[in-house]
Order: C-alpha cells, then structure tokens, then sequence
C-alpha cells in the first residue's frame, strides 16, 4: 500500500510504519481488501485521484465493517460503564447510552467502521482495559477509549 504513498512523496520508512502498526490490529481480510484497492495500475505522475486512493479504500474497505463497529462499540461502552460503577454509583444503562454515544464520536466519517475491523484480541485487550483500575481511569468514555487503545497498541502507558 506504500507505493502509492511513496510515489506521491510520502517518506517510505514512515508509511510502512504506520501500515505495519494497521496491519497488527485490523483483520487480514481488511488490509487485503485495502491493498488490493490501492495496487491498481496508475499514470505516469501522481496526481490528486492518485493522493487520494488511499484514503479511498481505506473507507471502501472499512464501510464493510459498520454493522461489526456497532457491536464493538457497545461492548467498549458496556466495559467502560462497568469499570465506572465499580469505582462509584452510576445509573449503567443510562451510561451504557451516553458512552455509546462519545465512543462513536471519536470515528471519522472515513474510518466509522475501523472499530469493526479490530482483530478479536484487540478487542478483548480494550475491553479489560476500559474495565481496568479506578486510578487510570479518564473522564470520559471517549477519553477512556483512546487511552485504552494507545496501551494495547503499544503508543502509551
């Protein structure tokens, strides 16, 4: 999927980085849905449709996953509303409501379905962490979810 990037300019070691990472947590029908979106033959200079078919199929290839992003995203919430009821008082399905609905505020239109293409493991992962210690916890669900996320893709602590 880099040389698309890189022929348009894009650093190499950078792309294949970030794809690496991509790769660790999405399921391998997604990143072979995107590849083979992106390795179309293409014209002699880059130009925009060029700049943009990564960003394309990235949203080709995540729409598929919509209905399984739902899912994922009231279990993040239903995990993150059981961790809050074990560190204090709250109404859950109340909070389940309200943290489905930050959860699915933090996914761009290009990527609503990214929370679907998680690899089961990567989902589990999330889940005990949004059920994780009082301590760690953050403010808000959406919040919460990043964090989580950042640990069990290895960006943060």
């Amino acid at each position: 999927m880099c040389d698309v990037a890189v022929w348009c300019g894009t650093d190499r070691a950078a792309c294949e980085k970030r794809c690496a990472g991509f790769q660790r947590f999405v399921t391998a029908d997604v990143v072979e849905a995107m590849a083979s979106c992106v390795d179309r033959p293409r014209g002699p200079t880059c130009d925009d449709e060029a700049r943009g078919r990564v960003d394309v199929c990235v949203k080709r290839s995540l729409e598929a996953r919509e209905t399984s992003a739902g899912v994922h995203i009231g279990l993040f919430a239903r995990a993150w509303c059981e961790g809050a009821a074990a560190c204090g008082p709250t109404a859950l399905s109340r909070c389940v409501d309200d943290a489905v609905a930050e959860i699915r505020a933090t996914a761009g239109p290009t990527t609503a379905g990214l929370y679907g293409a998680f690899r089961p493991e990567i989902v589990e992962s999330v889940v005990a962490c949004l059920k994780g210690p009082c301590a760690d916890r953050k403010p808000s669900a959406g919040e919460g979810l990043g964090r989580c996320l950042d640990v069990v893709l290895g960006e943060g602590a």
